[in-house]
Parts: structure tokens; C-alpha cells; sequence
């Protein structure tokens, strides 16, 4: 059953008139969706703020690390002005010049150790510790156990040249960079040995038979100390940037530049 209505001549408003309360309702969301808007700028601003920090925090992180890096490797002192000694050695026949601070000691035996003061030496751990540099020259060619039947070069070789050379000898020799069996560090460098004429090239390996034919057996070796005078002494594992330290490349190698052999 249907109904139909008694007013047959009803019209419905017309749909264009306003509506106070629809236009209410569209102000009200606009101001909430302009609100929106500028929250969400806000917070954009805000996290892109947040990174900005974020950002700069790792790279004044990064830049502490590289300058504590290199104010760590600068430590060791400078070397000022030393006066020259000029050593001779009868029974080993052996000459050479040395810095007047460092020590000489020969037990006439053919074994002649030459040793710095003490400075502070860059370890395998990038620390710095207190021992000495020595120069060892040993005419029994004794290769240290440590060496085991082959080391590894931590280093290109490098070739020095004797500032007087004697007939016996020849006119340069390389420093050949040793890293022993048992040093696992990277860049762990053990010693540096006069090779003559055997130059080895990075991750080469060094056989102990090439050592066996040096005479007299040179190396360079690191000591750490283990008491605050340094009367006791132990072998110690150095990072390999520590050679271009002046105790090393300059009073060192000028010792071994100065080598006669009569």
C-alpha cells in the first residue's frame, strides 16, 4: 500500500540557500585543516632541526677522532741538536758515529748494542709508551728465534746508502721491515733489518735462509720498559708509522749510515 502526500503543491527548499550551520561546520574545518597544516610544518622543522644536530654531532665526532689521532702520533719529542760520538771497535771491527745521549755497550764479542734514551714510542695498539730504540750488531749473524723460518715485510724495503764505506762493505743496503709469525696486529712491526742487497716489497715474504747470509747481522729492534728508569726492558711490538718518527728515521738510520766495516 502506498500513501501519497495531502499537500500535493509542497516544494523542498531550494538547494542553493545557505545554511548557517553548513557554513559553520566548512569554517571550523578549515581552520582545523589550516592548523593541521601548520603543525605539520612544525614538526617538519623540528625534525629537520633534529637531524641538522644529528649531523653535526658525527662530524665533530669524526673531527676529534682525527685530530686526537694525530696529536697521538706527533708525541714523540722533537730531536733537537745532539752532539756526535765516534765509536771504534777493535775486536768487532766496526766503526760508526751515534748521538752522544744514546749508549753503547760491547762485550768484545762481537755483539754491539747502541741504545737511545728514553723516549715515548707508538705501540701496535696505537698507544704511546715509554721504552728505547737499539741497534744491534751482531758479527755471529744469531737470527732471533721470533723470526721463525720466514717473517712477513710490513713495509716497502728502503734503500739507505753508507755516508764512508770501506772496501768491505758495499755502498748501500736496504731496511727491510720485519714482521714476526706471531704478531697479529696490522701494521705490528717487530724490527728492521740491514738486508744488503735482499729488498722486499709489502706482504712479501722474508726467509730466514736470506738472513743467514748477512755479516754482520744489523737490526733496529724496540724496547718497551717495564719499570718507571727503564732498567728492565721487554721486546716490543711498534706500529709501523712509528719509523718516520726523527729517533727512528734520523738518529737511527744516521747510525747505520755511518757503519765502517775495517
Amino acid at each position: 500500500m502506498s500513501f501519497q502526500f495531502n499537500e500535493p503543491d509542497f516544494k523542498p527548499e531550494a538547494i542553493h540557500q545557505s545554511d548557517d550551520r553548513l557554513t559553520n561546520v566548512n569554517l571550523s574545518n578549515s581552520r582545523y585543516n589550516r592548523r593541521k597544516r601548520q603543525h605539520q610544518r612544525r614538526l617538519k622543522i623540528f625534525l629537520a632541526f633534529i637531524v641538522f644536530l644529528i649531523v653535526i654531532a658525527l662530524i665533530s665526532g669524526i673531527v676529534v677522532l682525527i685530530n686526537k689521532e694525530s696529536k697521538t702520533v706527533k708525541k714523540s719529542p722533537i730531536i733537537k741538536n745532539v752532539a756526535i760520538k765516534k765509536y771504534i771497535s777493535t775486536s768487532s771491527s766496526i766503526n760508526f758515529s751515534y748521538p752522544a745521549n744514546w749508549i753503547v755497550f760491547n762485550n768484545h764479542h762481537g755483539l754491539i748494542e747502541i741504545n737511545s734514551p728514553i723516549t715515548s714510542i707508538l705501540n701496535d695498539l696505537h698507544h704511546q709508551t715509554k721504552g728505547r730504540v737499539e741497534v744491534i750488531i751482531n758479527q755471529k749473524t744469531v737470527i732471533p728465534p721470533q723470526f721463525g723460518n720466514f717473517s712477513l715485510a710490513v713495509l716497502n724495503s728502503k734503500i739507505v746508502k753508507y755516508k764512508k764505506p770501506t772496501s768491505l762493505q758495499s755502498n748501500q743496503t736496504y731496511l727491510t721491515f720485519a714482521q714476526y709469525p706471531s704478531t697479529t696486529a696490522v701494521g705490528g712491526l717487530n724490527a728492521i733489518y740491514l738486508t744488503g742487497s735482499f729488498g722486499y716489497e709489502f706482504k712479501q715474504v722474508i726467509p730466514i735462509g736470506d738472513m743467514e747470509k748477512l755479516s754482520p747481522l744489523i737490526i733496529i729492534s724496540f724496547n718497551q720498559c717495564i719499570n718507571k728508569n727503564c732498567h728492565n726492558i721487554k721486546s716490543m711490538v711498534v706500529n709501523s708509522n712509528f719509523v718516520n718518527q726523527p729517533i727512528v728515521s734520523q738518529q737511527a738510520y744516521n747510525i747505520v749510515e755511518s757503519i765502517q766495516i775495517t
